[in-house]
């Protein structure tokens, strides 16, 4: 074994975890010798390696797993722990617990504490205060996003959440229409202010952030889903931040393989993400709504047809090559009379000719 690895609980306590939320080694390819790739290939090696150490938990003595859970706890509150990968150390620390009797005595109501400070986090991020700048500062930007995405994994992580009608949170509906108010940009100073109207604009990553931890708490919780279906809908207007678009068009579809049905009446709204300027969001689309079809979460029908097939004579290739393979691989064979049935109306349709009797 190599002498420098630590080898009793004091030493691994010790050591310095040496990447954060927005650490540059993982975010970006400033560092020396830093590449996207290499970014991207140290995240998936650090999934890997949890992955691995949630296999052996049981191997691991019970001192030396409760050290473990306790530096990855601490290191969770400073938000040293990068988006991508917290939630597999949370499922880790869950599995040290239920593995070592001592682990989870020593470690006991760590979900708690760790959804009441980012509760606490984001509440402070929601309200008004009267010397807010209009725009929020980097460190709070990042500290914010930090901790919603945080709370989404709490939430798939507590065991109340998958309990009807109970919530992982202390104060559920004040939490809720915070990550809500952040999620739908919607500050607003009060009456009192002097500037009813005035608006503090919330940054893009708090928001897109916001939207999937509002989709991550629609999964556990049905009533929230009901409640929040349209509010997701909404936010693909054509005037939202693409990030923020995409974020609501991937929770829109966890919706609907969760809940059968529940996005069918949204469905004009996501299937006309398909004619968008951006490509990236159009191709995020067609996969999307492909995805759905295939698995028959989705008919192809209504608008959904005519839309879809506008997509064959996109301008990017790969779309069009991708759409043109899904008609011959799955839709033809699975409906063999599929054209017949919609052709005429299809051509009414693309050419906007209303003389059609039907």
């Amino acid at each position: 074994a190599d002498s420098n690895w630590p080898s009793t609980p004091a030493e691994l306590s010790s050591v310095e975890t040496p990447w954060s939320v927005y650490d540059p080694y993982v975010a970006s390819s400033e560092v020396e010798g830093g590449t996207p790739q290499a970014s991207f290939g140290h995240l998936c090696l650090l999934k890997a390696v949890l992955f691995v150490m949630k296999q052996v938990a049981a191997l691991v003595d019970g001192d030396s797993a409760t050290a473990i859970g306790e530096l990855l706890l601490e290191a969770i509150k400073k938000f040293k722990i990068p988006l991508t990968v917290a939630l597999p150390v949370m499922e880790l620390v869950k599995c040290l617990c239920d593995t070592h009797r001592t682990t989870k005595q020593a470690l006991k109501g760590w979900q708690k504490d760790l959804v009441s400070q980012m509760e606490t986090c984001v509440y402070q991020g929601a309200i008004f205060k009267p010397d807010r700048p209009l725009a929020m500062p980097e460190v709070e930007t990042k500290r914010l996003a930090a901790a919603l995405g945080y709370l989404g994994d709490l939430v798939l992580v507590c065991e109340e959440s998958g309990k009807k009608n109970v919530s992982c949170f202390s104060k559920p509906e004040s939490t809720y229409t915070n990550i809500h108010v952040l999620a739908t940009d919607s500050v607003f100073s009060d009456i009192m202010s002097g500037n009813p109207k005035q608006h503090f604009r919330i940054p893009v990553p708090v928001q897109a952030q916001a939207i999937i931890c509002l989709g991550k708490i629609c999964l556990k919780n049905e009533k929230q889903a009901k409640n929040l279906a349209d509010v997701f809908a909404l936010l693909l207007r054509h005037f939202e931040p693409v990030v923020v678009r995409n974020n609501a068009f991937v929770v829109l579809y966890d919706l609907c393989v969760q809940y059968t049905g529940l996005v069918d009446p949204r469905l004009p709204m996501m299937t006309r993400a398909l004619n968008d300027k951006i490509r990236f969001y159009r191709h995020q689309a067609m996969m999307v709504i492909s995805s759905l079809m295939a698995e028959d979460y989705v008919k192809f029908r209504g608008q959904t047809v005519y839309r879809y097939l506008t997509v064959l004579a996109d301008e990017n290739e790969e779309i069009r090559s991708f759409v043109e393979s899904f008609f011959t691989r799955i839709l033809i064979p699975r409906q063999h009379g599929l054209f017949a049935d919609v052709f005429v109306k299809t051509i009414c349709a693309l050419n906007c000719w209303k003389g059609h009797p039907l």
